[in-house]
């Protein structure tokens, strides 16, 4: 299986690592002491904010249907992508979907690896993950901004997202190895 991310041990160290950084902003010290506690939309300084807390880099693509996806990578081969949706012009854009995306993984028998899916997603309160197409699996969350969220809470989305794609990545594994 390759599996697009490839994962490793490194988001704890993120998650260490931007901890102290979501810290700084909840006590408004640093360079970010003006940065919005709450987020009410899905704009590029607020997608780039969480990108650099979390030390991602990032590139921004527009889709062949005029939107705009962040393609991110973090410590450890973390790959994903960053979209935001449910965009308005007068609300800005409310929601932001990320993805991860896993391929090469064998999907021969169509029920085992749904059965397989079907109890990741019992067991997953944040995430869904789903077959789409041959051989490719993706992990997805939301996050909506509705009403505000505050900054922390979006950040520590993000991160359990990171910790959702390492759990898939070896899940995934271990279910192809049989084990």
């Amino acid at each position: 299986m390759r599996i697009f991310p490839l994962i490793s041990i490194g988001l704890a160290a993120l998650a260490m690592m931007a901890a102290p950084v979501a810290a700084q902003q909840t006590t408004g010290q640093g360079n970010r002491s003006a940065a919005a506690q709450v987020v009410t939309q899905f704009d590029d300084p607020t997608i780039t904010r969480l990108l650099t807390d979390i030390q991602a880099t990032w590139r921004v693509e527009a889709s062949e249907q005029g939107t705009i996806n962040y393609r991110a990578s973090a410590d450890g081969g973390l790959n994903f992508t960053l979209a935001p949706r449910a965009c308005s012009p007068e609300t800005g854009c409310l929601g932001l979907m990320i993805l991860a995306v896993f391929t090469g993984v064998d999907t021969s028998n169509q029920a085992q690896i749904d059965g397989f899916l079907n109890d990741l997603n019992d067991q997953s309160a944040t995430a869904k993950v789903y077959r789409s197409g041959n051989g490719v699996v993706i992990l997805q969350a939301y996050i909506n901004s509705s009403y505000g969220i505050s900054y922390g809470n979006a950040l520590a989305q993000l991160l359990i997202f990171g910790q959702n794609i390492v759990s898939v990545s070896q899940a995934l594994s271990a279910f192809e190895s049989g084990t």
